[in-house]
């Protein structure tokens, strides 16, 4: 125990000297200096939990490694300063996982001889792939409202950036890029010739008449799914269900298209939509929620 004490007493006097120790002109705090603090600090608070409350028998310091805990806070402020509930979960995978699946030649551990491990996450994700899609209850939905003028432009300008991506995936083709791409005297095409910026410029894509009527039917019953249920919010895996239920809906096809690209055509274009349409109607009902505080920082996020 006197040795157990001393080293605690090292700990701490080691803490008490960083923290009243200036460097350079100013009294603030380096991130050596805080790295330091943090790091002590863990350590005397994780033995004194695992030795005292979890009836631990000895607690080996010097294995503690910094490495997973650097990397995850590299990866979790690596796309935003101030992340969110959902960005910490998803970097505190990530992490987890490429700690098994990747062991860096710089670290001083080795590869773990549990296999077991890796068979559980492939497991998990054939599971997770096979599993059933949760359908959509649309018995709730009395009607579907039709889109306004104005709406079938914005939609129409999506319409062009989402065929643009199908163009490249199917390469050329002469039956299917008639199909596809209509011309700025479309019905819809006001607000896409506006974005052009040059008069004829033809740098943006004009969906065509098909195309345009599989997006509208798409978007109709899209607003019937938001509008009348919450049933998105509720899912497992909304993207899939929200695909699968405009699959079943869409009474229309993409005239025109060869054999060979017409399924990937139609897949492609109801998968791409669905995935920005959710991406839009999250981000509209997060900003409906948002309290008015338009600070980004941690003390902004934190009053709200």
């Amino acid at each position: 125990m006197d040795k157990y004490n001393a080293a605690i007493e090292t700990l701490r006097l080691a803490s008490e000297t960083i923290r009243g120790t200036n460097m350079g002109s100013t009294s603030q705090w380096k991130p050596s200096q805080a790295g330091f603090l943090i790091a002590t600090e863990v350590i005397i608070r994780l033995q004194d939990c695992l030795l005292k409350s979890e009836g631990y028998k000895f607690f080996l310091t010097s294995r503690l490694l910094q490495d997973c805990l650097e990397n995850l806070f590299s990866v979790i402020r690596l796309r935003k300063p101030v992340p969110s509930a959902y960005d910490m979960k998803c970097a505190l995978k990530l992490v987890s996982i490429s700690q098994f699946l990747f062991t860096p030649s710089t670290t001083s551990y080795d590869v773990d001889d549990a296999q077991y491990l890796i068979d559980m996450l492939s497991t998990g994700m054939q599971e997770q792939a096979t599993a059933e899609t949760e359908p959509i209850d649309d018995s709730e939905i009395p009607f579907v409202e039709g889109l306004t003028s104005a709406e079938c432009e914005i939609l129409f300008h999506i319409g062009g950036f989402l065929i643009k991506g199908i163009l490249k995936s199917i390469g050329h083709c002469e039956k299917c890029n008639p199909a596809l791409l209509g011309s700025s005297s479309s019905e819809h095409a006001y607000l896409t010739t506006l974005k052009e910026y040059v008069r004829d410029g033809s740098n943006l894509h004009y969906p065509s008449d098909a195309v345009m009527l599989v997006l509208k039917t798409c978007e109709e019953h899209f607003n019937g799914i938001t509008t009348w249920t919450q049933s998105v919010f509720t899912m497992k895996s909304p993207l899939k269900a929200v695909t699968a239920y405009l699959t079943k809906m869409l009474r229309w096809d993409v005239t025109g298209c060869c054999q060979e690209h017409k399924e990937t055509v139609v897949k492609l274009l109801l998968s791409n939509y669905a995935r920005l349409r959710l991406r839009v109607h999250l981000h509209q009902v997060a900003a409906k929620g948002f309290d008015g505080h338009a600070s980004k920082t941690c003390a902004g996020v934190i009053l709200q």
